[in-house]
């Protein structure tokens, strides 16, 4: 697996290229980082599978602290999407979880994918939910692609 670090606009952008994920290109990148500058309090978002791993990222301040967070929140919103079915409550979509000094709202995009946005202690995270949902369109039609 290699990392490549990209050009951005003050913080740093990552990709995964592989072989399974070479169409999933910059257009991921710029989604990322679009979502990041348009959430007040944002300080990362990444594209993670329902195993944890990343596919690409991009943090304004750690971004290996991020990968971490975010492999862990995939893990739990899986987790409960998994108890939720097995109990007949329905579906979880999202789920916000808070850590120290920071906040994670994760949201499944589909096909094993989940778009997961860090958010500072003051972040207002109906707001964010709300801005999130066109960066979840995008990703849903670049995953369909």
């Amino acid at each position: 697996m290699c990392f490549q670090p990209m050009a951005s606009l003050g913080g740093l952008l990552y990709n995964r290229f592989t072989t399974g994920f070479g169409r999933f290109g910059l257009s991921f990148q710029q989604i990322l980082e679009q979502l990041v500058a348009g959430v007040r309090g944002a300080t990362g978002a990444l594209l993670i599978e329902s195993d944890g791993e990343a596919v690409a990222w991009y943090s304004s301040e750690q971004p290996d602290r991020l990968r971490l967070r975010g492999a862990y929140v995939a893990v739990v919103l899986r987790a409960c999407q998994e108890s939720a079915l097995e109990l007949g409550m329905g579906s979880i979509s999202n789920l916000f979880i808070s850590y120290e000094g920071a906040g994670f709202l994760a949201y499944e995009v589909g096909s094993g994918y989940f778009l997961v946005l860090e958010l500072n202690a003051a972040s207002n995270m109906a707001e964010a939910l709300h801005r999130m949902a066109p960066f979840i369109t995008r990703i849903r039609k670049e995953i369909e692609a």
